[in-house]
């Protein structure tokens, strides 16, 4: 979720890893490519301020790799993400996993 959406987004792990948690694909912290990683799924409340309240779809401009990522759990080298992950989205949002472990993830806006 984050904080500056009035949705969620969709968070999908790349198959490509093949590390299975629960039979579906793990995430890792430098997985956040938006509309590959992260699917906007609605409003952006940050960019439709700016644009004088006219509705603006979810543009996730990611800034840094995910925080907090599980340094015991490691994918590719990587920190595994969990239930504490989040990311900040440069518009100003911060995003944070709602349901870890779902066949698609939803992260809050």
């Amino acid at each position: 979720m984050c904080a500056g959406g009035e949705s969620t987004l969709l968070f999908d792990a790349l198959p490509e890893i093949n590390v299975l948690v629960q039979g579906m694909p793990a995430g890792k912290i430098l997985d956040m490519l938006p509309y590959v990683n992260l699917v906007p799924t609605g409003i952006c409340a940050i960019l439709t301020a700016e644009a004088g309240g006219f509705p603006v779809p979810c543009m996730p401009s990611l800034i840094s790799p995910w925080m907090i990522g599980d340094p015991t759990v490691l994918i590719d080298g990587l920190p595994a993400l969990d239930n504490l992950s989040f990311i900040f989205c440069s518009h100003g949002g911060l995003i944070s996993i709602m349901f870890p472990n779902n066949e698609t993830t939803w992260l809050a806006l």
